[in-house]
């Protein structure tokens, strides 16, 4: 098979400009009732894990690099979930606010000692933080996308 040399019309140059172009995507603002759908969410999770020793408070901030994000105080027993106020307009929709409560209880709670165990140890945080996420995210396509589905009579996460 021979090769072709394919040419690019775009110049160094323009792909500059092309980063510095705004996103076509909006900035949403979520409302009280999808804190409250995340918070339900959160506890819905946290039952279902058995994680219901933690003294648990949840807030609502402005965040442009996270949907949600967790804190925890693991001597003292107690963690905050924090919503983003803002979401971009492609990624908001209810299943994505729920998915994210799944997210932060499974990575900030559950999984909680394997981390707390790597940062003591000072074991390579970077890898194990990218492997710990593979996990999330399979039990986020496997044990929360079956039981969304179950729970809101769907398919595939889209509701009918």
């Amino acid at each position: 098979m021979e090769k072709k040399n394919v040419k690019s019309n775009v110049k160094l140059d323009d792909v500059e400009d092309i980063k510095l172009q705004p996103t076509k995507y909006k900035s949403i603002y979520l409302t009280p009732s999808d804190f409250s759908i995340f918070k339900d969410e959160c506890e819905y999770w946290l039952k279902y894990f058995g994680l219901q020793q933690f003294r648990m408070t949840y807030t609502a901030k402005e965040s442009s690099t996270n949907r949600a994000e967790v804190y925890v105080d693991y001597e003292g027993m107690c963690a905050n979930i924090s919503l983003s106020t803002t979401w971009s307009d492609c990624d908001y929709c209810e299943k994505n606010i729920r998915q994210s409560a799944f997210h932060e209880v499974v990575d900030g709670l559950l999984l909680f000692n394997i981390t707390a165990f790597v940062r003591m140890n000072a074991l390579d945080c970077g890898e194990f933080y990218g492997r710990l996420h593979e996990v999330v995210r399979t039990l986020e396509s496997s044990v929360f996308i079956n039981d969304y589905n179950r729970r809101f009579n769907t398919t595939n996460g889209e509701k009918r």
